[in-house]
């Protein structure tokens, strides 16, 4: 196994050792890469809600 750490899950009575992503590159074999026009347009998102939906400790 490679690396230095690993991920460790249990899935129904196995427990199973996953070795841990250093990087992203990973991401990109399951994903794939986006087109270069991906955000041409602009991010096109709705408004966040407003009041106590998104008020928090955070403000």
């Amino acid at each position: 196994m490679e690396g230095d750490e690993v991920r460790i899950r249990k899935q129904g009575v196995a427990v199973i050792l996953e070795p841990m992503a250093s990087d992203w590159a990973w991401l990109d074999e399951i994903v794939g890469e986006f087109a270069e026009d991906f955000f041409a347009d602009g991010r096109r998102q709705p408004p966040l809600p407003s009041g106590s939906a998104v008020d928090g400790p955070l403000d």
